[in-house]
């Protein structure tokens, strides 16, 4: 009898110690899944693999836009150059270097309320005070490079990676800012350019 007493006793906090245990296993599965679904939608907002490239980028306001090719493009002039590992290795640091540039310059750019973007696109309408510009990277026979443009005079347009130094002096010039400086300091290695054009 004392045994049925205890058990009975017993079994509604077996029961609730259950059901706790069931919730929180199922806000573990959620939030994983929640996760999930967020590093998908980080993933493909970085990557956007399935995005339209050919669409015309349209920038309006005081900005700073690096271009390259996505990764397709990138694997087609990589083949123009062949079986030569030291080319290949030499376009895959460029394009590293790159990246890490617009990465720098960023959160820089953002202090002085200047929009910085990094695209796949090749096609860009920019907003000056006289109309638009219209400019094509493929058209131009260019691999990668950046705009400044403050959505009111001219935009001046680069190709090619520059040292970090030219590049805080050409956004110095071009925006109008005292003292602009980088804080991510890296060495670009500057190694002799690759000739021919894919």
């Amino acid at each position: 009898m004392k045994k049925i007493i205890f058990l009975l006793m017993i079994l509604p906090l077996v029961f609730t110690g259950c059901k706790k245990k069931k919730a929180s296993s199922d806000d573990t599965a959620t939030k994983k899944y929640i996760n999930t679904i967020a590093e998908k939608a980080i993933k493909n907002d970085t990557l956007r693999p399935s995005e339209d490239f050919s669409k015309e980028v349209e920038i309006d306001s005081p900005s700073v836009v690096f271009f390259m090719p996505e990764y397709k493009e990138r694997q087609n002039i990589m083949h123009f150059y062949g079986d030569d590992p030291y080319s290949k290795m030499q376009l895959q640091q460029m394009f590293r270097n790159f990246f890490r540039l617009y990465r720098a310059v960023r959160p820089e750019l953002k202090k002085d309320s200047i929009n910085c973007f990094f695209t796949y696109h090749w096609k860009f309408k920019i907003k000056t005070d006289t109309g638009y510009i219209y400019f094509d990277r493929k058209e131009q026979n260019q691999i990668f490079g950046f705009i400044l443009a403050d959505g009111h005079s001219q935009p001046q347009i680069f190709y090619g990676l520059y040292r970090i130094g030219e590049m805080e002096s050409l956004i110095s010039n071009y925006f109008k800012i005292k003292d602009f400086k980088v804080k991510q300091y890296f060495s670009i290695d500057q190694s002799p350019p690759i000739e021919g054009s894919p």
